[in-house]
């Protein structure tokens, strides 16, 4: 079944280009906000390819200043809960959904990744890509795998990174139903970037947890 689309890619990809970012990003935390463009890729294909956002509970984890989340439910998302260590940067997640009048669909929490729980139909995340803090980008994994249906997860593109990621999706008991590959700009963030704008080449993953969607089709 088609969903109804309540924007044009292109209208979410402006509004979402209008979010206030973090002011003072952590190198340590590696917090690069996701740029507008693969931002409303992701939402669209999540959305209107494989029906994963609309009426559907969603986890934004590492949330930022709330972009994905914020796109989910913009486009239908039943509830949103946005996830991150950061409560500053929280603050303007909040600000961020009041300036898009979907604040009463997402609520933002300050937790650790690996101490949620629960379960929900839909996660989105852009995690730590795991370069200033080894092994950083697994929690996110193993925690997507655990608590969602589904979820989409944006990487760093290499081939050494993509038999990573598949042996360690296999191994936590999730599938990757699917990698998109992208560019994604990205403005100089932090003192040691010199550029106007950095091209950087990412994967996008769709995984399945295999349990959960083994059992939604007995």
């Amino acid at each position: 079944m088609k969903l109804e689309q309540r924007f044009k890619k292109k209208d979410l990809e402006r509004l979402l280009s209008e979010l206030r970012v973090n002011p003072s990003p952590k190198v340590s935390w590696e917090q690069y906000a996701s740029s507008s463009e693969v931002a409303a890729n992701l939402l669209f294909i999540a959305a209107f390819t494989f029906n994963d956002i609309v009426g559907c509970t969603v986890f934004d984890l590492g949330c930022g200043n709330g972009m994905l989340g914020i796109g989910a439910a913009l486009i239908g998302a039943k509830r949103v809960v946005g996830v991150d260590l950061d409560s500053k940067v929280l603050r303007i997640a909040r600000r961020n959904s009041l300036k898009m009048g979907v604040s009463n669909l997402i609520d933002f929490i300050a937790i650790d990744v690996a101490n949620i729980g629960g379960s929900v139909d839909t996660i989105l995340q852009n995690p730590p890509f795991g370069v200033q803090k080894r092994s950083s980008d697994r929690i996110f994994l193993k925690k997507a795998i655990e608590l969602a249906n589904v979820a989409y997860t944006i990487h760093k593109y290499g081939l050494k990174n993509r038999k990573f990621i598949s042996q360690f999706v296999k191994k936590n008991g999730g599938i990757i139903d699917r990698i998109i590959r992208m560019k994604m700009g990205l403005p100089p963030t932090f003192h040691f970037h010199t550029k106007r704008k950095y091209m950087v080449d990412i994967d996008i993953y769709r995984i399945l947890n295999a349990g959960k969607n083994i059992l939604s089709h007995n």
